[in-house]
């Protein structure tokens, strides 16, 4: 694989469901769920595990094992229109949907993430020194799969 970069290649989609986030989601998923545009910036769609120390009365080394993985407040920031309003209804307080995540851009066979979230509101974001954004938090209801695979095209 070749370096690349993430503009125009990496897409968000939001979609009401995908039955089997193990494997991906499937083309009609996708194609019922909402592109995610306009997106200034994203954070925190990432899994950090942790480690347990097993200290050990015969050693002054600790070693360690590891621990529980979590994750930090993932949200998306996207560029304020004040006509469009797609992607606020589709993120409104409450909702509960799959984030999918396709890094290499929606290319089947390739890898993608599937985010199990609930969204936990739209915010604007004030800032006088750039043009008006708005923010969406999400709470992450089961473990992302992160080696999902992007489905065939349809036919």
């Amino acid at each position: 694989m070749s370096r690349f970069n993430r503009k125009k290649t990496t897409k968000f989609i939001a979609c009401p469901l995908v039955a089997d986030p193990l494997t991906g989601p499937s083309r009609a998923e996708m194609a019922a769920g909402t592109p995610l545009t306009d997106i200034a910036a994203v954070t925190g769609f990432s899994l950090t595990g942790s480690t347990m120390p097993t200290p050990d009365l015969d050693s002054r080394f600790v070693s360690s094992v590891p621990g529980d993985d979590t994750v930090s407040d993932p949200s998306i920031t996207f560029w304020d229109d004040d006509e469009a309003t797609v992607i606020r209804d589709v993120l409104a307080k409450d909702t509960q949907l799959f984030i999918v995540y396709l890094p290499y851009g929606d290319v089947p066979g390739k890898r993608c993430e599937v985010w199990d979230v609930a969204c936990l509101g739209v915010n604007d974001q004030i800032d006088l020194s750039t043009a008006a954004q708005f923010m969406v938090g999400f709470s992450v209801n089961e473990e992302p799969v992160q080696n999902a695979v992007v489905p065939p095209a349809a036919v």
